[in-house]
């Protein structure tokens, strides 16, 4: 009995969240051997899963007209990646984002940086606009931002949704990383 209990337990709901409309459910879980998903419904019909590695999904915000899934994935252990989903009807399409890292990465006259990076605090500001906060290292390094506060950068980045295309809106150091990093250059 105790073995079934533990096996329900690691088969619980992480997490659940509807769309606006009302239209879609999405649902993550973590079965066995950890596997960890989530599935996109409408109404009783799967129209979309994706797998997630690591630590599964940490972030999961509906546009407010329904139109998109921002959904964060903490796929390994060093990286939380945001991607976006385009919902019609029964239709799921991945939006390919722009490249808002490469854009701070320059700000430093570098091409790629350390191997820490997470993007997190999603929040739809208008049916179309995504803000969120991307952290990450400069340089493979520390892994802990107090450690090295050069090493690493905080930005705000906001993105506007038309159908399938992502435009790169906005940029800009959160208040904790201008007190911390180098000047905008």
């Amino acid at each position: 009995m105790k073995t079934l209990l533990i096996l329900l337990l690691t088969l619980s709901v992480a997490l659940a969240v509807d769309s606006p409309n009302g239209l879609y459910s999405t649902t993550t879980t973590v079965g066995e051997f950890n596997v960890r998903s989530m599935v996109l419904k409408k109404g009783s019909k799967i129209i979309f899963s994706v797998g997630s590695g690591y630590g599964g999904f940490q972030d999961i915000q509906w546009s407010p007209d329904s139109k998109y899934l921002a959904v964060v994935d903490h796929g390994i252990k060093t990286m939380m990646i945001l991607d976006v989903y385009r919902v019609d009807g029964e239709s799921v399409t991945k939006v390919d984002l722009p490249d808002y890292r490469l854009n701070i990465l320059g700000r430093y006259q570098l091409f790629e940086g350390g191997r820490y990076w997470f993007d997190k605090t999603l929040k739809w500001e208008a049916p179309s606009k995504l803000l969120f906060e991307t952290t990450g290292s400069l340089k493979d390094g520390s892994s802990n931002p107090t450690d090295d506060p050069d090493n690493w950068y905080s930005f705000e980045v906001g993105i506007s949704f038309n159908d399938l295309r992502a435009v790169l809106l906005s940029v800009k150091k959160t208040k904790q990383a201008q007190q911390v990093v180098a000047p905008d250059r």
